[in-house]
């Protein structure tokens, strides 16, 4: 006898001190292949700073990534999130967006990448990119820059599309 789960969810775990210093991590799951599991994490600028960490935050994706198996994961700052992300003619996002780390779970995405992109292939064949050492500003026009050279890449065969 075969089950199938005919609902999709989204969990979301929010810590805000109303001061707009928060994080969220957002978890989707589809009920099917076809709507695969999302991992988002996005938090403010002045959050805990050892989310500015690179060591940290690298080995926080890569539990996310181990217990979770998402197709696509990124780290960002909501506003940098906006600053990369690709988007139709009428305003929606239309791939997810590239961030400090992206994940994808297609290991043809390490294919797809320029070479002097630093990236890991993790143990089942996903990729974990990393844009830089430092936690990217929309304010700088070099972050954004090579998040979108990434974000350009991948799509090329739609590795980031949702």
């Amino acid at each position: 006898m075969e089950s199938t789960c005919i609902f999709s969810f989204t969990a979301t775990y929010s810590v805000d001190d109303g001061e707009g210093t928060g994080v969220d991590v957002v978890i989707t799951a589809g009920s099917s292949d076809d709507e695969p599991c999302l991992v988002n994490l996005e938090f403010s600028r002045t959050f805990h700073p050892q989310f500015y960490e690179h060591d940290f935050m690298q080995g926080l994706m890569k539990l996310l990534i181990e217990y979770c198996q998402p197709e696509h994961g990124y780290v960002a700052s909501s506003t940098y999130r906006n600053a990369v992300v690709l988007r139709d003619e009428d305003n929606q996002i239309i791939v997810e967006p590239v961030g400090w780390f992206t994940y994808v779970a297609n290991p043809h995405a390490n294919d797809l990448l320029p070479a002097d992109v630093e990236r890991e292939v993790l143990p089942k064949g996903g990729v974990l990119i990393s844009l830089q050492q430092e936690f990217p500003s929309e304010d700088d026009p070099a972050a954004v820059a090579a998040a979108i050279r990434i974000r350009d890449a991948l799509q090329t065969e739609d590795l980031l599309r949702f």
